[in-house]
């Protein structure tokens, strides 16, 4: 049963269109509309599926203190720390040993 939404994610994906959306936008959608988090990471990934594979070792480390949880603009809720972990999963993908 496809709904508008997936459709259209579908096609977006199909026609290489998400390269435009940072990494963090997707997470606050999932966080906005979590029955839709499955195919937004889905989308996710696809927008990474592209992207050339960064070899050898790398190692992902990621800020969690207090200064991480302000928010990247007065315009969305998305926080520094949102950023960083939405880098951190697509550095997962790309990388080829993490």
């Amino acid at each position: 049963d496809s709904t508008l939404m997936d459709l259209y994610a579908d096609y977006l994906i199909q026609h290489n269109k998400l390269w435009g959306i940072l990494p963090f936008q997707f997470l606050n959608a999932a966080r906005m509309v979590p029955s839709k988090e499955p195919l937004i990471d889905k989308m996710l990934m696809a927008s990474m599926e592209n992207a050339p594979k960064l070899a050898g070792h790398t190692l992902i480390l990621l800020d969690v203190s207090g200064s991480m949880d302000q928010r990247l603009s007065s315009k969305g809720d998305a926080t520094r720390i949102d950023a960083a972990a939405a880098v951190g999963i697509l550095a997962r993908e790309v990388c080829e040993q993490v």
